[in-house]
């Protein structure tokens, strides 16, 4: 499954003509991060990564310097995980948003849940924040926006590879199919707009009923509209 998993990022990787040491590099750097915002001690990854302390540290090291566009992503990324955790769970404090974020420094919390207050996102209430948008779109043209857009649609289609092959729990949605068709590019313009706008109203409507009811579960839908590419990077070579 994991090699599977892989396989859009080495496809990207041989296009580019990434080196193989840059690529393992990668590899390993973002396998700390993904650790680090589980919360998980650098003894534990030594343990769970079979490598020495040291090696963990530089690994550290390595991911503090993870550079502006990356950096600007995640922070994007940690104001997406604050919303989602308060629309979950009801409204939440400083300190408990602290803890939903093991990756990020505290005064990082609080400088993004301020911007989110600032963007009229959350609201204040007596040492609490609460959601006060019915929808909130990230999506922009800024690089930032569009590399935390790509982690937050990867992030969906991993959790239905987790829940189709690592779990067994029958009557959890994790649906996944792909049609592939002809059409004219008008024509897949209009299906990706229809489809869009029918989809986002239905989940926003489902959402607002979803609070006054206990028995709710967290969801994501990700929907890929996408015209083949049959340039050289693509095309097969005999």
């Amino acid at each position: 499954m994991i090699a599977v998993a892989l396989e859009p990022a080495l496809a990207l990787a041989r296009i580019v003509a990434l080196p193989l040491d840059e690529l393992q590099e990668l590899v390993a750097t973002g396998y700390f991060r993904e650790a680090k915002a589980r919360g998980i001690s650098l003894r534990a990854m030594a343990r769970r990564f079979g490598k020495s302390l040291r090696t963990i540290a530089t690994l550290s090291r390595r991911a503090a310097d993870k550079g502006p566009l990356l950096g600007e992503s995640r922070r994007l990324g940690w104001r997406r995980r604050i919303v989602a955790r308060i629309a979950d769970g009801g409204p939440a404090s400083v300190e408990e948003l602290r803890r939903e974020l093991p990756d990020a420094e505290h005064d990082e919390v609080a400088e993004e849940i301020e911007q989110l207050v600032a963007e009229g996102i959350l609201r204040r209430d007596a040492g609490q924040y609460a959601v006060s948008a019915a929808l909130w779109s990230s999506v922009g043209g800024d690089v930032e926006q569009r590399i935390d857009s790509l982690r937050h649609f990867v992030s969906a289609i991993t959790q239905v590879v987790y829940r189709r092959f690592f779990v067994a729990d029958p009557q959890a949605e994790a649906f996944a199919r792909v049609l592939s068709f002809a059409a004219e590019r008008e024509e897949l313009t209009r299906i990706r707009e229809s489809t869009y706008e029918a989809l986002r109203d239905r989940v926003v409507e489902s959402d607002a009923n979803a609070s006054s009811s206990a028995s709710a579960v967290s969801a994501s839908v990700a929907l890929c509209v996408v015209e083949a590419p049959s340039d050289h990077a693509w095309r097969p070579r005999r």
